[in-house]
């Protein structure tokens, strides 16, 4: 299957950038409050944030979990992530400290990137300030090749019981929807998508940015 106009879908998260990256590196790859990154700068700061969690102990199948803001920081954190063959958790800013320590626990990270708006206080969690300080000095990361069907992230779901589950999804997962909406509605570099819905929901990254670096398009990510 290809992503559209002859583009391949990726082999993985991590080779999602990859043909912008060749074709158009100084386009514009993401659009937010605090600024605008083109391919090229999101694939370093990327690259940073591998290194910055790679350097907190973070490893392939590890947990990294995001209590953030809808802004530049969370998708490059998100991308890192993936460079590395850890799994993303998404913990949404605007739950009680009760339902944020309840993915906490379904989860079990090795690492959380703390937001202004996280009520997790445990000591994994890593401050806005400290996290910018990673990831200005960070070393490379190796970087990890999964399988398609290597766990990639995990969304939360609370079914009929009211109590929310951790669901597994793979790289293949992540990848597929954005491929498919790519190709059957022939989409391109021309695109610019507008997402405002928290990207702590895996959902959301799954039809903003993956879906956009797909496509070579623009993702506009509003808080």
């Amino acid at each position: 299957m290809t992503a559209g106009r002859g583009r391949a879908v990726p082999r993985s998260i991590a080779e999602v950038l990859d043909a912008s990256l060749s074709a158009r590196p100084h386009a514009t790859a993401i659009e937010a409050a605090s600024g605008a990154w083109s391919y090229a700068e999101l694939d370093n700061r990327a690259r940073r944030a591998a290194g910055a969690l790679w350097s907190l102990g973070v490893r392939p199948g590890d947990r990294v979990a995001a209590c953030l803001p809808n802004d530049l920081d969370i998708v490059a954190a998100f991308h890192g992530t993936q460079r590395i063959g850890a799994v993303w958790a998404g913990v949404g800013e605007a739950l009680a400290a009760g339902e944020q320590r309840e993915l906490y626990e379904l989860c079990e990270p090795t690492v959380v990137l703390a937001g202004p708006r996280c009520r997790l206080g445990s000591p994994d969690c890593v401050d806005p300030d400290r996290w910018s300080r990673l990831v200005a000095s960070a070393e490379p990361a190796p970087r990890v090749e999964p399988a398609l069907d290597a766990p990639a992230g995990i969304a939360f779901t609370s079914g009929t019981s009211g109590h929310p589950k951790a669901v597994v999804h793979s790289q293949r997962n992540l990848l597929l929807p954005g491929a498919a909406l790519v190709a059957t509605r022939d989409w391109g570099p021309e695109l610019r998508k507008g997402d405002s819905f928290p990207l702590t929901i895996l959902n959301l990254m799954v039809l903003s940015t993956l879906l956009t670096a797909q496509a070579g398009g623009c993702s506009v990510v509003m808080d």
